[in-house]
């Protein structure tokens, strides 16, 4: 994240730090995310509650094996959505259990909620009598206050009841590999999970919050480690023989790729996105009703709206249009990224 200079012709990079250094606990975090839940939305680009198409229904439940779920949420199609908050890598790998299993745990209690009288009884009204402190109108009780605030949530789209399947939410300022590549493997085999970072910057004597989904997103399953290797290098070539490829935020630190780099979906040349400091993409041109110029996204989320697939390999239907470096114009992030491991892999040798 960027400051604007004063003359508006330079950017100054923001101090990145962590919740620890500022004393932010996971429970000020739950606070946050009481209060704003929007900011995990990303059909809520200003963090808009009352649009919001998550309603927060629980905090701190628990289930009958004394495990305590952090936050309890239904989206706007009836799921049940777990929201599971870590501060940083050190509390995640401070537990005895992996942050993935700790929430499959917990979301499996999830899907005993058989409707929304029972996620009344059993979660909504403990929150609204502890948490918000909600006192029914006269000649109503509690439970009816709670069905109604439910109803008018779910009414809002055509639904009536929960759906009966369960969502995961990861929430860290930063995940460990081991986290993300399990997610990534669940996501990739259809189970409903993500992981937003939550990104915290210094900008004088104030505190920015930069939210960033990373699954689903790109690849970050670990692989199989070579141990006929000595030492871990980027190699070019079949799937079978490539270690773990560099993502796009390695090309641009690497400065391979830069930022402001305008990219082309191929064979669509009327879609145009600009790389943006964060390593998303912002809209630049586009045809498709589904997309809007000025939208921040990722370049996965932007290539599978531009081409209308469900799911596409970023890097081979990503052709740089305009960039700092000329030699890229006109090629794919596939062929950028191999010609600079190669020479990579040449400057180790």
């Amino acid at each position: 994240m960027y400051e604007l200079s004063l003359d508006k012709k330079e950017l100054n990079p923001l101090e990145k730090i962590d919740f620890s250094s500022i004393k932010l606990t996971e429970k000020d975090i739950e606070d946050i995310l009481v209060n704003r839940i929007g900011i995990l939305d990303e059909d809520v680009n200003d963090s808009d509650e009352e649009n919001s198409s998550l309603l927060i229904v629980g905090r701190q439940v628990r289930n009958e094996g004394n495990g305590r779920s952090d936050l309890t949420a239904i989206d706007k199609d009836g799921n049940l959505v777990l929201i599971e908050i870590k501060r940083d890598v050190k509390d995640i790998k401070g537990r005895s259990e992996s942050f993935t299993f700790q929430a499959i745990r917990y979301v499996a209690s999830y899907s005993t909620i058989k409707d929304i009288f029972d996620l009344a009884e059993k979660v909504y009204i403990p929150f609204l009598e502890k948490y918000k402190k909600a006192k029914p109108q006269e000649g109503q009780n509690i439970l009816d206050l709670a069905l109604d605030k439910l109803e008018d949530f779910l009414g809002q789209n055509n639904k009536i009841d929960l759906s009966g399947k369960q969502r995961i939410i990861l929430v860290a300022g930063e995940f460990d590999e081991e986290t993300l590549s399990a997610a990534d493997w669940l996501c990739k085999n259809k189970i409903d999970i993500s992981c937003i970072q939550l990104n915290l910057f210094k900008q004088n004597e104030k505190y920015l919050l930069d939210v960033k989904k990373l699954i689903p997103q790109e690849n970050f399953i670990l692989e199989i480690a070579d141990t006929n290797s000595s030492k871990s290098t980027y190699k070019s070539g079949s799937s079978k023989s490539k270690a773990r490829l560099p993502k796009i935020n390695t090309l641009v630190r690497e400065k391979v790729l830069f930022v402001g780099d305008i990219f082309e979906a191929k064979n669509h040349e009327d879609e145009c996105v600009e790389l943006q400091n964060n390593c998303q993409v912002k809209i630049i041109n586009t045809s498709k009703d589904t997309l809007a110029v000025e939208t921040i996204m990722t370049m996965q989320q932007w290539l599978r709206k531009a081409l209308e697939w469900d799911a596409v390999d970023t890097y081979k239907f990503a052709i740089v249009k305009k960039s700092q470096n000329p030699e890229n114009e006109g090629k794919l992030i596939y062929d950028i990224r191999e010609k600079w491991m190669t020479s990579q892999k040449k400057s180790e040798n």
